[in-house]
């Protein structure tokens, strides 16, 4: 997800929700300057967790995918990214189910998806986050 190009713009429908906002301003206020640092470990400690994941998917990998997608879906707890883990759950189902490895893909780059959409948010809310 890395990239050395001009930030991306964020669409309208990924924008800051009013009630997201408010949770920002409550992190904001509990950690201060502390809250850069942590997501921006975030943010680093997902883009790897995203490789890994699409490298263990594309080896048909499961267990490892599963354990990769769910560790991403928590690494976002603390700041209620609650998308991320939704998806990750619904891949780690997917798997358990015994469903199709395309539908075990899909649902993977949702999980993958849910991390880079957050990101785009956090890259909005915070300009300067995200590094090039």
């Amino acid at each position: 997800m890395t990239s050395t190009s001009a930030p991306k713009k964020i669409p309208s429908d990924l924008a800051i929700s009013e009630a997201e906002n408010r949770a920002f301003a409550r992190l904001e206020e509990a950690f201060g300057d502390t809250l850069w640092a942590m997501l921006r470990h975030y943010i680093r400690a997902g883009e790897t967790i995203s490789e890994h994941l699409s490298e263990a998917v594309l080896c048909a990998h499961w267990q490892e995918a599963v354990r990769l997608a769910l560790e991403l879906g928590a690494a976002g707890a603390p700041f209620a990214f609650s998308e991320i883990d939704a998806a990750a759950k619904a891949f780690a189902a997917s798997v358990y189910e015994g469903n199709t490895a395309h539908a075990r893909r899909n649902a993977a780059q949702m999980v993958v998806f849910e991390f880079e959409k957050t990101t785009l948010m956090l890259q909005s809310r915070y300009p300067g986050l995200v590094e090039s």
